[in-house]
């Protein structure tokens, strides 16, 4: 047998030195591909340029502006726009649904994946009015379509960026440390962002991977990437397809999908649409993978889901939240929904958040290809103004990762890279007060740098190095004034817990029921209606949820009655909130 493969000169040279048989038919890629926008003429279909794509993506926002949003996240090397196309029914409101991201393009030369989203785009677009099961995706998910993560490369028709820099390579988990702007537009994304399932596209064989890249170890979640790679499969139209752990394909390391699944705990795989890097039948692929991407907007809605909120307020809290031995992944900022893509069985659910006593639910139960929606109530906890490790953003030769983050439990993530080590995200900015600031938790065995910034990509400022148990540092040693993400470097070095030691938050107005009384927010039923008033509506604004955080109307109170009247679409509870400066009122409804 043979293989087609494509290397670079280190991997050549590995080759050689196999002593397998080889012939080169493609010295230079790059310098094969220089004239190919000019010369094209060889494919059967012509592909799509940069400006094309662009333009497509400005014409779906213009004629369908109530479903589709097009957001610009930074410029490429180039100057070239990195953006990405929201598509959801209700485009304008955070509405708690489920959420899945389509990327392509990270290697320019692989210009099928581009192709692929967004002629994907067009028909969730161009078909959301006739088509039913279209019509139901994009009113119960929101579909991000990431076309071209690397548009220097697809102008160029290179594998690298505008730096050659190899963009899927770059990724701050076992990888590089973050240098390249398509890379740190997506990591952006991925770490705001969280998405139920993850899939990037590329070319170059017909398989499905996933992690992990940078070793052979299987991850704790194997058996459902498994899954959810046999159902594309199953919906797909091709004939083959390779499912395989993607370090079996051939180990790399700083893939999109490790650092996915990694630092944000999305269900993240790989899909190689064709042997090709440019295949001659763009409609033939897009028709291979059309139906099996609907099935993953579908399955992005099924496992578990949920609200996380505050027991005493009502208000969303941003928790992490721990499924099984599985990387965490956390509930939304805003609205407090979380959802992850589970098969079926039998779960346990481990919830955390800063501020708050942790819980635990066990026994959760998922049916097939449904979801199981759980609302989570976490009572405060004012016993301590510490606070902890919220969200590994960087980790480099270091691993159990998830260890490292919230309260100190003697779990560890064990580092072995003296110059990167791990970047933790404390979610909030550690501000310089009296005395130390923040606290280290370690085995006390091994010595370790510590440094801190109030940027993710830095500069890092060392604040010194030690081997104890317990180490504190103060941020003004290094004329710091603040600081939210911290660094750890060393070699085996057992890191437990970051605990912040001062809570530097402005305080929110958590009203009683009496409070809201004397404030008149009140809300009638008559039939199926809401008649929401106030006496506060000069500075107001009422926004409607349901149970499972779904933001279902939004809208400023009448400044002249305070007046709101709303048509429940449903029988129900439904969830009030009036927010007025620093105060947000919360109130239950129920339409019977």
């Amino acid at each position: 047998g043979y293989a087609l493969v494509y290397v670079t000169p280190s991997e050549l040279a590995t080759v050689q030195s196999s002593g397998l048989s080889y012939t080169v038919t493609i010295p230079d890629l790059n310098g094969h591909y220089r004239n190919f926008w000019t010369t094209k003429s060889h494919l059967s279909s012509s592909y799509t340029t940069y400006d094309q794509i662009i333009a497509a993506m400005d014409s779906l926002v213009t004629a369908f502006p109530a479903m589709c949003q097009k957001t610009i996240v930074g410029q490429s090397v180039q100057n070239r726009d990195l953006c990405y196309l929201k598509i959801t029914s209700g485009i304008s409101q955070n509405g708690g649904k489920p959420k899945i991201l389509f990327d392509a393009g990270i290697h320019g030369d692989e210009v099928g994946g581009p192709e692929n989203l967004m002629q994907f785009a067009r028909d969730l677009c161009g078909k959301y009015a006739t088509d039913t099961a279209v019509k139901r995706l994009v009113d119960t998910r929101e579909i991000y379509i990431y076309c071209m993560v690397n548009p220097d490369g697809r102008a160029n028709m290179t594998r690298e960026n505008g730096n050659t820099a190899d963009c899927n390579r770059d990724y701050p988990y076992q990888g590089e440390v973050s240098t390249e702007p398509e890379v740190k537009a997506v990591r952006s994304l991925l770490l705001k962002k969280n998405f139920a399932i993850h899939y990037t596209y590329h070319s170059g064989e017909e398989a499905v991977l996933y992690p992990w890249c940078y070793e052979s170890a299987a991850a704790a979640e194997k058996a459902t990437w498994v899954g959810l790679a046999n159902a594309y499969k199953a919906a797909s139209g091709y004939s083959t397809l390779i499912i395989n752990q993607s370090y079996a394909d051939y180990p790399t390391t700083g893939e999109t999908i490790d650092f996915s699944y990694g630092c944000a705990g999305n269900a993240a795989l790989t899909m190689e649409i064709s042997n090709d890097k440019q295949t001659t039948d763009i409609a033939g692929y897009y028709s291979k993978n059309a139906p099996a991407m609907q099935k993953m907007v579908d399955c992005a809605g099924y496992g578990i889901e949920g609200v996380v909120t505050d027991s005493l307020s009502g208000a969303p809290v941003p928790a992490v939240i721990t499924v099984n031995s599985c990387f965490p992944m956390y509930a939304d900022s805003e609205m407090g929904d979380f959802h992850k893509y589970l098969p079926a069985g039998t779960y346990s659910l481990s919830v955390w958040a800063n501020g708050y006593k942790a819980k635990t639910l066990a026994g959760v139960v998922v049916q097939n290809l449904k979801a199981t929606n759980i609302q989570v109530q976490l009572a405060p906890d004012n016993s301590s103004q510490s606070y902890w490790g919220y969200k590994v953003v960087a980790a480099f030769s270091t691993t159990s990762t998830p260890s490292a983050l919230g309260p100190n439990d003697s779990l560890y993530g064990v580092i072995s890279n003296q110059t990167d080590g791990i970047v933790i995200d404390m979610q909030k900015e550690i501000l310089d007060s009296t005395g130390s600031d923040f606290r280290i938790y370690t085995s006390g065995s091994a010595s370790f740098t510590c440094s801190a910034s109030s940027t993710i990509d830095g500069p890092y400022t060392s604040l010194g190095t030690s081997s104890a148990a317990t180490a504190e540092f103060d941020l003004a040693s290094a004329s710091l004034s603040s600081a939210r993400y911290v660094k750890i470097a060393g070699s085996s070095v057992l890191l437990d817990a970051v605990e912040a030691l001062h809570q530097q938050t402005t305080p929110v107005t958590r009203p009683s029921v009496s409070d809201i009384s004397s404030r008149l927010f009140s809300i009638k039923i008559s039939d199926k209606s809401l008649i929401i008033k106030t006496a506060i509506a000069s500075s107001a604004s009422v926004s409607i949820c349901n149970l499972k955080g779904e933001k279902l109307f939004v809208s400023p109170l009448a400044k002249s009655s305070g007046l709101i009247r709303w048509d429940a679409p449903s029988r129900g509870v439904y969830i009030v909130r009036l927010s007025a400066g620093a105060t947000e009122l919360i109130q239950k409804a129920l339409v019977r």
